[in-house]
């Protein structure tokens, strides 16, 4: 994602430093090692709900973003984790509509552009974190809160209507420590109902 690459539109990271035309300021903060600067980069980039995750991904392994590696250790030569860690697990399910939505109201997280009315409106459906090492115990309780958010979407009573691209979608963002995750078949159909975009980032990976 450095200056010197293309950015990919189609990730998070890219879409929104490509439209703000920040690449630069953050290839300088990642340089000098500039955590802070970095954070606010991305910040500017309308990233504000998880500026420190994708910061702390970029610092971690700066060689996946098109950064040199200041440790100079190549890849198959880096193996911190095992198996046996715990693996944390954070979710966000979001609502992203150009419009505000009357049944979302109380949910709202930000307007991404509070200047420019007509742009994004930010709905936080529902979000949990967990840190478990038991893959087993794991996948139920993320399985679980997956439920839970799109029960909580459904409650709201908004109409699908309100939530079909391109005035409205739903983003389901899933970021990972290190390890093997599960979704099941019902989660992920309940997800589809709503149009669903998935977005999964791994962190230290």
């Amino acid at each position: 994602m450095s200056s010197g690459e293309q950015a990919d539109p189609g990730t998070p990271e890219g879409s929104n430093l490509v439209i703000a035309g920040r690449i630069p300021e953050l290839d300088a903060a990642v340089a000098s090692g500039d955590r802070e600067k970095a954070i606010a980069v991305l910040g500017r980039a309308g990233m504000t709900d998880r500026v420190p995750l994708a910061v702390d991904a970029i610092f971690a392994r700066p060689e996946d973003f098109g950064y040199p590696n200041p440790s100079g250790v190549a890849d198959n030569e880096e193996d911190d984790w095992e198996e046996d860690e715990p693996t944390r697990v954070q979710f966000t399910l979001t609502v992203i509509s150009d419009d505000p939505i009357d049944e979302l109201q109380h949910l709202l997280q930000r307007s991404v552009r509070p200047r420019e009315p007509d742009h994004a409106y930010m709905y936080d459906i529902h979000h949990f974190s967990l840190e478990d090492d038991n893959w087993e115990t794991r996948g139920d309780e993320v399985d679980a809160g997956l439920l839970t958010a799109v029960d909580a979407l459904e409650a709201t009573g908004v109409e699908m209507e309100r939530l079909t691209p391109p005035n409205a979608w739903v983003r389901a963002l899933f970021t990972f420590t290190p390890g093997a995750e599960t979704i099941t078949a019902e989660a992920v159909k309940r997800l589809a109902e709503y149009n669903a975009v998935l977005w999964i980032d791994v962190l230290g990976g």
